[in-house]
């Protein structure tokens, strides 16, 4: 199992990184993600995508929920990607600890999903 976990920039890359390297990564886990670059783009074949984890603070200074993060989550729904989000009541644009809900949720996520088959 491969997965990849950033905040606010390392949240970006990382989305970046694993929709563009989906034979690499299983499971993107991020918190405030800004952007993903290239965009994913929508496929008429099946193909192997990395499980996606979202999670932005309502309260976020730096990246706002509406004008950032929404459509973010919405880009990537809409060219298939499964995505979970999450936006936390109250929840600003700080760095989540190890334990923290964000970061125990997204070990549940990434852990408890089937792992890929060797062929996709």
């Amino acid at each position: 199992r491969v997965a990849i976990m950033g905040f606010s920039d390392g949240a970006s890359f990382g989305l970046s990184l694993a929709v563009a390297n989906p034979d690499i990564f299983e499971a993107v886990l991020v918190w405030a993600a800004g952007f993903c670059l290239p965009p994913p783009l929508p496929s008429a074949t099946p193909v192997s995508r990395p499980r996606v984890f979202m999670w932005h603070g309502v309260e976020d200074q730096i990246f706002d929920i509406r004008s950032v993060s929404l459509p973010v989550r919405d880009h990537l729904r809409a060219a298939g990607l499964e995505v979970h989000y999450h936006a936390e009541e109250g929840g600003r644009h700080v760095c989540p600890q190890p334990g923290s809900q964000f970061c125990n949720a997204a070990l549940e996520f990434w852990l408890a999903a089937p792992r890929r088959s060797s062929a996709a």
